[in-house]
């Protein structure tokens, strides 16, 4: 069994209340990875959107049909099912699209080096 609560728990702790991309690379049957949403939706303060890249298309239209039947009367949980090779990211600009305004906690891993470099910490 998965430690989803612990999980939740430390994802929680980190976002505190801004919006998540939960991004399933082979979810296949897709059933861990919706309880995992299901259980960051649970308290309905964070907006979630939930990718599900897979290679299988049969696999894929299982974990999305799985999915899109559990959150389809939840409100702040978008479910997009993408066909692809996760081995390929770069190629789906639509998993590293940031509008400047949105309130989704994102690491700028860029910015962080150039930050520290500023201070001299690094």
């Amino acid at each position: 069994m998965l430690p989803l609560n612990a999980a939740v728990k430390h994802i929680k702790d980190c976002v505190r209340g801004a919006g998540i991309d939960v991004i399933a690379l082979g979810p296949g049957d897709g059933l861990i990875e919706t309880q995992l949403v299901e259980k960051l939706a649970a308290d309905a303060r964070n907006d979630i959107r939930f990718y599900l890249l897979d290679i299988s298309h049969p696999l894929l239209s299982m974990a999305f049909r799985h999915a899109d039947d559990t959150f389809a009367q939840k409100r702040g949980v978008f479910v997009c099912a993408m066909q692809g090779n996760f081995f390929h990211l770069s190629r789906y600009p639509q998993l590293h699209y940031r509008p400047t305004q949105a309130h989704r906690r994102c690491r700028d891993t860029q910015k962080e080096r150039a930050d520290s470099d500023q201070r001299g910490t690094r």
